[in-house]
């Protein structure tokens, strides 16, 4: 593997790091060498790893992926992977009870000498998916990254940010702060103690940070803030660069399908998509990317990958090029057969000056099929006659909201994206 090599060829310097334990990236390289040698006799595996483990989910994942195998990282409760036969917790295989599902698609990759990664992504309907991708060529994404940075991984290692984070880090002879959750006070107080440099994290996250009473003292440290897992509206970027001036905002964009792809900020809300190698195409105002890392299929279909895949992401072009990201294609609400974007609403309730976050989404209704219905954080006494007529100057009568609903916060996922409230 191209990426051990570089870590061990490196002075000795602190690769990952928990709340209560230190790795060096010689010891790193150590532990994984003689975990591949204890197992480089067993046949090729899916092997599932609760990733929760910290730094020692990190080993076993680069001993694994050194043995060629495919791997399935997960979090907390989340289940193992329905194709692992073996699942890697507490330095031991535990074979798993329930039954091992088949794919044709998993079977034929195994015969190749190339790591996996089994990862779910939502997939643009909604539902989840079991994505495969090759493991072998993502390691290798960043080996020509020199800038070492100290990063607190917020996203988590089941999620393909979290990956590419640890991933761009690691290649760049950085160290990965791992906390023992995703908390923002937990964040803060990392960032803080281990005088960190970069995160990566969802805007939703970010502005969670941005509210504590101290962030302008804690984040002192961050020089670069990756936003990704969810758009970056123009009104939250101004008010991180105008709250945190010292940090240089970055955007990352891209799906599970086709992992992350480069992009970066203008001086409108447009940005730019670069990526080596990859490229776009807009059919019908929806995103398709083509890029070296696409994955190799989904596995719950046995469908391999083509060379385009369809984003779901509804976005248009400014007369520079850039793009502007409008939403996603299965959130449209159909109102009497009228299609109404919900974060086309959400902008509108965001400008008022009352309204701090807005989640439009969309009801059942008998008579017109689907109504939009608007969860805010808002201020306490806010009219909300008054804000539906504000509404009503700015959008057209079907686009207005038939409904709001205050709400203390919007709760976060574990893949740091706004929750729909049930």
């Amino acid at each position: 593997m191209m990426l051990l090599k570089k870590i061990q060829d490196a002075p000795t310097f602190t690769i990952l790091s928990s709340e209560h334990f230190e790795l060096t990236n010689h010891a790193f390289c150590e532990r994984v060498i003689d975990l591949a040698v204890e197992f480089r006799n067993q046949p090729k595996k899916v092997v599932a790893i609760n990733m929760e483990q910290g730094i020692d989910a990190v080993v076993a994942m680069f001993a694994f992926a050194e043995l060629s195998w495919v791997l399935a990282p997960f979090v907390g409760k989340e289940n193992p992977s329905v194709y692992a036969s073996f699942c890697w917790q507490n330095g031991e295989f535990k074979e798993q009870k329930a039954v091992v599902r088949e794919s044709q698609l998993l079977t034929e990759f195994l015969n190749k000498n190339e790591a996996g990664l089994i990862l779910s992504s939502s997939g643009t309907t909604g539902m989840p998916k079991n994505v495969l991708l090759n493991f072998s060529r993502l390691l290798n994404k960043y080996l020509r990254l020199k800038t070492p940075l100290k990063t607190v991984l917020v996203f988590p290692l089941s999620h393909i940010s979290g990956i590419e984070t640890l991933l761009s880090t690691i290649s760049g002879l950085g160290t990965v702060i791992i906390p023992e959750n995703s908390s923002t006070s937990k964040a803060l107080n990392l960032i803080n103690e281990h005088k960190a440099e970069f995160i990566s994290c969802s805007p939703s996250y970010f502005k969670l940070l941005c509210f504590t009473g101290e962030c302008h003292q804690k984040l002192r440290s961050l020089q670069f803030v990756n936003l990704a897992g969810e758009k970056t509206r123009k009104s939250d970027l101004d008010l991180f660069r105008e709250r945190l001036p010292f940090i240089d905002f970055r955007q990352s964009f891209g799906t599970t399908e086709t992992t992350i792809y480069r992009t970066y900020f203008t001086d409108g809300e447009g940005i730019n998509i670069g990526e080596e190698g990859g490229a776009y195409k807009i059919i019908d105002g929806v995103l398709w990317l083509r890029s070296p890392y696409s994955m190799v299929g989904y596995l719950d279909v046995d469908e391999p990958a083509g060379e385009w895949f369809c984003t779901g992401d509804l976005v248009e072009t400014t007369n520079k090029g850039q793009l502007v990201f409008k939403g996603r294609l299965s959130n449209v609400i159909n109102v009497g057969g009228e299609k109404v974007n919900p974060a086309e609403i959400e902008e509108v309730l965001l400008q008022h000056p009352e309204v701090q976050e807005a989640l439009v989404v969309g009801k059942d209704n008998s008579l017109l099929g689907q109504i939009p219905i608007a969860y805010l954080v808002a201020e306490k006494d806010i009219d909300l006659d008054k804000l539906k007529a504000y509404c009503r100057d700015n959008l057209a009568e079907y686009k207005v909201p038939f409904r709001f609903i205050l709400k203390d916060g919007l709760e976060l996922s574990n893949r740091l994206k706004k929750l729909k409230p049930s």
